[in-house]
């Protein structure tokens, strides 16, 4: 019965996971640049993080603020780190900022970050907003990938 919104959602496997979860009660939108197959029981639109008008669209399909928030976002990688770093906590802070116009009180997020020099900056903006923020490199993630996710509890502290 939650609602879910899946920032980032390309290939559509967090979204694919969350529709199985909410069930028939609830909602998931996925949100990407890149074209993503059709997910069963989620709605999938094809747009930018960076255009603020997708706030409308997002609130519109819900009808209400959403329970969680999923931010699965990549910028397109260069291959220059410092750069592909930045780009990605800054496409983060683009997320953040919808998410403080769709996220409901007490509401959840995950974060994926690029870890870097950018990355304690942005853990302490989320701290500043959630009751309780932690890390975690998931199993399935390769050792020597840099990808750490933020998982943030409590929205609204």
């Amino acid at each position: 019965g939650f609602y879910v919104l899946d920032l980032g959602c390309a290939p559509g496997g967090w979204t694919q996971i969350a529709s199985q979860i909410v069930g028939n009660k609830g909602k998931v939108m996925g949100v990407d640049t890149s074209y993503v197959e059709e997910v069963p029981g989620a709605y999938i639109i094809r747009g930018n993080i960076e255009d603020e008008s997708i706030i409308d669209e997002i609130l519109s399909y819900f009808g209400r603020k959403v329970n969680a928030v999923i931010c699965d976002l990549s910028p397109q990688v260069t291959g220059n780190w410092s750069v592909d770093h930045a780009k990605q906590i800054s496409l983060n802070y683009d997320a953040a900022k919808i998410m403080d116009q769709v996220l409901m009180h007490k509401g959840n997020a995950i974060f994926k970050v690029f870890d870097g020099e950018y990355s304690n900056e942005f853990r302490d903006y989320l701290k500043k907003k959630f009751a309780k923020v932690k890390l975690t490199k998931p199993q399935a993630s390769r050792k020597a990938s840099s990808e750490l996710y933020y998982v943030c509890l409590g929205y609204g502290v």
